[in-house]
């Protein structure tokens, strides 16, 4: 009993003692992981502890920043301010037209702390790339195995450098949940590119997939192309052809090795001003630092993604929430669209930015607390207007031929010239107004992705032959002018194209026409786009014989937004306001909402119509959010200058 008892410890023993030596040599393989491990709890997601991120490589810059500083008054910036405080922020620095305009730090940080990266430096890299094209070390188009042994091998021996910088390699990903042993060393020890280059096809025919593994398995080829063809180390040539030309300070790689491959993904180590150089740069783009063909081609919208070019980002996303791919859940919203439409950014995890606008000369630098709930836009915009930079808009004039050759003259308002996946809105001026007297509510309308489209009506002030039509004729041509314009757009942008009708006092019963309040039946079943999504009837006329019967009220078919004021007369045509409700009190119920502002006329006291000078109130800010809250159907709350009727 005794030996078997012996025995069973020596066998435990042996276990015990094999188990021992497998966990101290697995420990020795993976020291820097197994060390990295708990300390990479340490300082969470804040943006400024840096202290896990070794070792590192020097990338040498200047010895200080050469930037022309010239403050603008805090109060401008009091809005932009207030929300980089909420979000968290660490540094905000605003460079306008060769100026530092603004530039704070929250308490405990100064202008010498370096903070991580995350993401940012995939812009870094994407500008040494196209840098080092120009340079004659790489094409872009090179494979990666022309450089990197793993990758002769395993179906990726065509994918190229240019593949990997912008997302569309059908590469595997790494799990999360949990994570792998190779999720573990892509994110925290030494063997970063030997796990990036064991990752294989997984996607035959690839789309943009967002991945550090792509820009690990790219820079392993930059790495070993400047070895090879310059004899510089990534970081040397960083310094030399970028960081020092951009009059940067020292920076640092976070690296595998001393000597090794660094992070390019993530991981560049830079004060705020470092990170605003880089975008004057960008923003300039004069050729005094890096080639204007490297920074172009990194500004160029890239096959598998408009909105990515090579390793920056470009402009608003459609829909107001940017995807990174089918691989990745987190998305990032924006509430509204850049007020700067040329505006691309870098992209660091949570909100580290740098937002370029080349047209307005404009940086903005933000490092800070990591935010799950991140509005790309939110910031940006908020400094656009405190320096009263608007939104550029794409206006242009187009002539469509009407019956007996009428000329129908039609303002086209839009981001891009063509537009040709926007959303249609009609907007049908009052009686002789202009198309020019509604820029108030048409800008913020493209703002919401709209392509705008005012004709000039006949009976318009603007009309250059108003008087050559008879006042008879002017219903029966606007109805025209709006076919004309679904005609060419449906043959322009496709008969699905979404759209919404909205006019002003006699332009809105030209509106409500075309939802179906009509005389005359077959004027939507004509209409080549159909019904409108939505209506916006601004002051529309009492009920109208054989125009606007009240008879056909009944028949409004698109959920419509019906907006007048306690002062909202017209004289000889209008002596109580509430005759404007005619539409909402005989249309079904549910179809119409009515929002009633206190002491707004006609024309909403100047607001449009009848335009004057004035100052915005309160009131027009709420006109505005109700308007945008319908078309985006989310409920109108009630508020202090209005009230709804449901």
């Amino acid at each position: 009993m005794k030996r078997w008892i012996k025995r069973i410890l020596k066998i435990i023993a042996g276990l015990v003692g094999a188990l021992m030596l497998i966990s101290a040599i697995f420990i020795a393989m993976n020291f820097t992981l197994i060390k990295n491990l708990p300390s990479s709890q340490d300082g969470g997601f804040d943006a400024m502890y840096i202290e896990t991120q070794k070792p590192l490589q020097l990338v040498e810059g200047q010895d200080s920043h050469s930037l022309s500083i010239k403050l603008a008054p805090e109060d401008i910036f009091n809005a932009a301010h207030e929300n980089w405080v909420q979000t968290g922020g660490k540094s905000l620095l605003v460079w306008h037209k060769g100026e530092l305009v603004y530039e704070t730090y929250a308490d405990g940080v100064s202008t010498t702390d370096r903070s991580k990266s995350y993401s940012m430096h995939k812009s870094v890299l994407g500008l040494v790339a196209a840098t080092m094209e120009v340079d004659g070390i790489i094409d872009l188009d090179d494979p990666v195995s022309q450089y990197v042994e793993a990758y002769k091998k395993g179906g990726r021996e065509n994918l190229t450098i240019r593949n990997m910088l912008q997302h569309k390699t059908g590469l595997e990903r790494y799990s999360f949940t949990p994570p792998s042993l190779d999720t573990l060393n892509m994110l925290l020890s030494d063997k970063v590119e030997k796990a990036a280059l064991k990752a294989e096809i997984v996607e035959s025919d690839p789309v943009f997939d967002y991945s550090n593994i792509g820009y690990q398995v790219a820079g392993a080829a930059i790495r070993v192309a400047l070895e090879e063809k310059t004899s510089q180390t990534y970081a040397e040539y960083l310094s030399e052809r970028l960081w020092k030309p951009a009059a940067a300070q020292d920076a640092y790689l976070w690296s595998e090795t001393p000597d090794g491959a660094p992070r390019f993904y993530a991981g560049l180590q830079a004060v705020p001003r470092d990170w605003l150089n880089i975008g004057i740069m960008i923003a300039q783009n004069n050729g005094e630092v890096l080639p204007k063909s490297a920074i172009d081609t990194v500004l160029t919208p890239s096959q598998p993604n408009a909105g990515y070019g090579l390793g920056v980002w470009l402009g608003s996303p459609k829909d107001g929430l940017r995807e990174y791919g089918p691989s990745t859940d987190m998305k990032v919203p924006s509430a509204m669209p850049f007020a700067l439409p040329d505006t691309v950014f870098f992209d660091g995890f949570g909100g580290q930015r740098v937002y370029i606008s080349q047209e307005a000369q404009l940086v903005i630098v933000r490092i800070g607390d990591v935010r799950f709930d991140w509005d790309d836009t939110a910031l940006p915009n908020l400094v656009a207007e405190a320096l009263d930079l608007g939104t550029s808009y794409s206006d242009i004039d187009l002539t469509l031929k009407g019956a007996n050759d009428r000329d129908v003259n039609v303002r086209m308002l839009s981001r891009d010239p063509g537009c040709s996946d926007c959303k249609l809105a009609i907007l049908s001026h009052g009686a002789f107004a202009s198309d020019a007297d509604y820029d108030a509510i048409a800008k913020p309308l493209v703002d919401m992705g709209y392509q705008v489209a005012i004709p000039t009506h006949a009976d318009s002030k603007s009309h250059p032959f108003n008087e050559s039509f008879a006042p008879k004729d002017f219903s029966t041509l606007r109805v025209e002018d709006h076919q004309l314009i679904l005609d060419h757009v449906a043959k322009t942008n496709g008969s699905d194209t979404q759209w919404i009708a909205l006019g002003h006092s006699f332009g809105a019963m030209i509106a409500a026409n075309f939802a179906g309040v009509t005389a005359d039946p077959t004027l939507v079943k004509t209409s080549a786009l159909g019904l409108p999504s939505h209506t916006i009837a601004l002051s529309p006329p009492n009920a109208i014989p054989f125009a606007f019967p009240e008879s056909a009220m009944k028949n409004l078919e698109s959920p419509t937004l019906l907006v007048t004021g306690t002062t909202d007369l017209v004289p000889t045509m209008i002596d109580d306001w509430e005759d404007h409700l005619a539409l909402y009190k005989n249309a079904p119920k549910g179809k119409v909402t009515a929002i009633v502002f206190e002491n707004q006329n006609h024309y909403f006291n100047g607001l449009y119509g009848r335009t004057i000078d004035r100052v915005g109130t309160q009131a027009d800010a709420d006109f505005m959010e109700l308007l945008s809250n319908f078309l985006n159907d989310t409920p109108l709350l009630e508020g202090d200058t209005y009230r709804i009727l449901r």
